[in-house]
């Protein structure tokens, strides 16, 4: 955690951006419709994401302090607790501050030079499950939550069939079709579902959460009966898969059996 606040700041303005090459740092490794903003669809390119302050990372910054604070607090170590929650407060407002965009009721990255949501003359406005991040670190405020629900429930946009995919539906990057390893442009990676599933959890809306785990759930089993494979990643939107089988992360959906169908 130190060595992030120390090197994943270089500004030093409170927001945190991925060092070099960062589509391999933040494990999202293939096409992203931001941090290859300039690639023209192509999987190697100009990765921009070291020149952003990072709404992804600064959330998970944001939740890990969170958990330091409580941790502190069940430690009984009351200068830690006090220390912990002064930095999720400050981390937290300003997330809320840039990385909140009234007009669209979203959240962005932005620009590292500015704390802006344009690059180079290129809008960084593009709907990404990231911006579900802030309910899942507890940033956002009830209200900002309550947008962004309305965001998560349209269908248009990221309320499909197989769960909430990478990138919203009515961006004109958006792909349903899962056509090779690594795509963040569509794609649903039950991790970051699980996150947005966790996000409804920690602001009530614990129906919601229940249907986004049945859509989990049939994505998992309608493979599973199909080619008995558990996938990298899964189409948002129809039972044909073309990614890498049997991936680790998908023991996730362990958890969820758990929580969800007490099984």
């Amino acid at each position: 955690m130190f060595i992030i606040l120390k090197e994943r700041d270089v500004d030093r303005d409170g927001l945190y951006e991925w060092g070099p090459y960062g589509i391999i740092e933040n494990v999202r490794d293939g096409w992203n419709a931001v941090f290859q903003l300039f690639s023209e669809g192509e999987d190697e390119g100009r990765d921009i994401s070291d020149e952003l302050d990072a709404l992804d990372l600064s959330c998970q910054v944001a939740n890990e302090m969170y958990y330091l604070k409580l941790m502190a607090k069940e430690l009984g170590d009351k200068k830690g607790m006090k220390e912990w929650t002064k930095k999720f407060d400050k981390l937290a407002k300003l997330i809320n501050k840039y990385m909140w965009d009234e007009q669209d009721k979203f959240y962005y990255h932005v620009a590292m030079s500015d704390n802006s949501f344009e690059f180079e003359g290129e809008s960084l406005k593009r709907k990404e499950i990231i911006g579900f991040l802030p309910m899942w670190a507890r940033v956002a405020t009830k209200e900002q939550a309550k947008e962004l629900v309305k965001h998560l429930k349209n269908p248009d946009s990221f309320w499909r069939k197989y769960g909430v995919p990478t990138l919203a539906a009515d961006d004109p990057n958006y792909t349903a079709f899962v056509d090779g390893c690594c795509r963040w442009n569509g794609p649903i990676w039950l991790l970051w579902d699980y996150m947005v599933f966790d996000g409804l959890k920690n602001y009530g809306y614990n129906k919601l959460a229940k249907q986004l785990a049945d859509k989990m759930m049939l994505a998992v089993t309608t493979q599973l009966e199909k080619n008995h494979h558990f996938w990298e990643s899964y189409s948002p939107d129809y039972p044909m898969q073309e990614c890498p089988s049997n991936y680790i992360w998908d023991s996730i959906m362990a958890k969820l059996l758990i929580e969800v169908y007490q099984r």
